[in-house]
């Protein structure tokens, strides 16, 4: 990549007012389900209720610093991953051990 090809905005505005509305959603989907299949808070609690606040942003984190792993397809197939968006994803996965408890 050339150098003046790189154009690198450091300027953005606080992180809930910069966040996409997906990523959030992921997040609090994420950490409802943990809390209901676990029983704990994945994040805390007013974290998570600054999520909920977050609308539409003209001004948006996005690459290399906001990358999330599993927002690339090619890892989604790769680990299997199902993500919090899926209800009843607990019905999906298996443990493939040899207690049939938790292997629905």
């Amino acid at each position: 990549m050339a150098r003046e090809s790189l154009s690198v905005d450091e300027d953005l505005p606080n992180f809930f007012r910069s966040l996409p509305i997906r990523e959030a959603d992921l997040l609090i989907s994420e950490h409802e389900h943990v809390q209901a299949e676990y029983g704990f808070e994945l994040f805390d609690s007013y974290f998570v209720d600054r999520l909920k606040e977050v609308g539409w942003n003209t001004r948006q984190i996005q690459g290399t610093p906001w990358y999330a792993l599993m927002s690339n397809p090619k890892y989604v197939e790769d680990f299997s991953y199902i993500g919090p968006h899926i209800k009843d994803r607990n019905k999906l996965m298996r443990d493939y051990d040899h207690d049939p408890s938790n292997n629905y």
